[in-house]
């Protein structure tokens, strides 16, 4: 029975074994390319957070013009005293489309519905829609609306547009489930 002999490295094989712990050492220690790393994960991120807020911001602006044209239109509507013509209430229409410039007048839809408290109950009287985009839904019924005395006209004015937002038309129907608002 023969153990093996157990020799002192050579002076040679040290060095070279304190280099290469040296370099590991090195290599732990070094920030280099730690950047570069973070940023690759982080870049992604911050360019839809900047662009789902543009279009968040865009998205608030529209709604708020939308408010303001309905708001406008009823306001003209009623600052008549008795009758208002077809041709005043398509006047009245320009003042929303001014208002969601540039949003094209095609693409926007006024609805005008005038309704009367006969004998307790909201009526529909006459109601005038706009050319431009599509349907806003139903006609509203009347219900709802605050209380009235008989003879009194009620006003109901809806503005309706599509929005479609920068990120839906850059990431598409896949991500979002529709690319217009």
């Amino acid at each position: 029975f023969h153990l093996p002999q157990r020799t002192i490295p050579a002076k040679q094989d040290m060095l070279m074994i304190k280099s290469f712990l040296a370099l590991a050492r090195r290599y732990r220690l070094s920030q280099k390319g730690v950047i570069a790393v973070e940023a690759a994960f982080i870049f992604p991120t911050v360019i839809l957070m900047y662009f789902g807020m543009l279009d968040l911001i865009q998205f608030v602006t529209v709604n708020r013009r939308v408010a303001a044209s309905s708001g406008a239109v009823a306001d003209l509507v009623t600052a008549n005293d008795k009758t208002v013509t077809s041709a005043q209430i398509s006047d009245y229409y320009n003042a929303a489309y001014m208002n969601l410039k540039p949003i094209p007048s095609a693409n926007i839809r006024v609805e005008v519905f005038n309704f009367r408290m006969v004998s307790g109950a909201p009526t529909l009287q006459w109601s005038r829609n706009s050319t431009g985009g599509s349907s806003c839904g139903n006609a509203p019924t009347g219900a709802g609306f605050p209380t009235v005395t008989d003879n009194h006209d009620t006003i109901v004015t809806r503005v309706c547009t599509s929005y479609q937002p920068f990120f839906g038309r850059f990431m598409g129907q896949t991500l979002l489930g529709t690319t217009s608002i």
